[in-house]
């Protein structure tokens, strides 16, 4: 074998063994999830580990098993419904993009978007970075959801994007060129004031896009 086929080959291997990773890890998140929609939190703080860390962006972070099992214990008076969108995983991270609806102590529920972006080490979640914000009811006498202005084969491209689909496959998907995809995507990016795609994800999911 030469030096170039050792390469080819190692690197065909790295990233066989890479998606193995990403599928593992997607699977440990559904695990997890699973698990708090059942009310045992227990079950789902045994995928994290110890010294994990969640960042509720613009809100507060958590450091530690400990301060996560008390977050979880004064916000989630009944288990919450979760319903992801999404999964996007890519070597140790998994990205959920969804919706998730909650009581309060009155009772009353209420419902979010959310986009965590979840980091794995050694088959454990050791980081959380969580997007989330209060989905807002548009009332029938306004426009509905913000569009940025979007056309209707941006927001198609922005939703197959949003899937993890890369410009290659939304090309084909929709029977466009590459070049064409290339192109929407940097309209989709300068009107959405993003930089790139899980951002993009992101706004879409949070405002109602997608």
């Amino acid at each position: 074998m030469t030096d170039i086929q050792f390469i080819h080959a190692k690197s065909i291997h790295l990233n066989e063994g890479e998606i193995q990773m990403s599928a593992n890890n997607k699977a440990i998140l559904e695990a997890a999830n699973a698990a708090i929609a059942n009310g045992n939190y227990e079950g789902f703080l045994s995928f994290c580990a110890d010294d994990t860390e969640w960042t509720f962006v613009g809100d507060s972070t958590l450091k530690g098993k400990a301060a996560v099992r008390q977050w979880m214990a004064t916000t989630y008076i009944e288990p919450p419904t979760f319903r992801v969108a999404h999964f996007i995983a890519e070597g140790d991270f998994v990205t959920a993009l969804g919706d998730i609806t909650m009581k309060d102590e009155d009772g009353n529920e209420a419902d979010y978007s959310y986009c965590d972006i979840w980091c794995f080490r050694d088959g454990k979640i050791v980081e959380l970075r969580a997007f989330v914000i209060k989905r807002i009811k548009y009332s029938s006498s306004t426009s509905s959801t913000p569009t940025h202005n979007l056309s209707v084969r941006e927001l198609e491209v922005l939703k197959l994007m949003a899937e993890g689909q890369s410009n290659s496959e939304i090309a084909a998907h929709l029977y466009l060129s590459h070049n064409t995809i290339k192109t929407y995507v940097r309209a989709i990016f300068n009107k959405l004031g993003v930089d790139h795609r899980v951002q993009a994800a992101v706004v879409a999911l949070l405002q109602g896009l997608i």
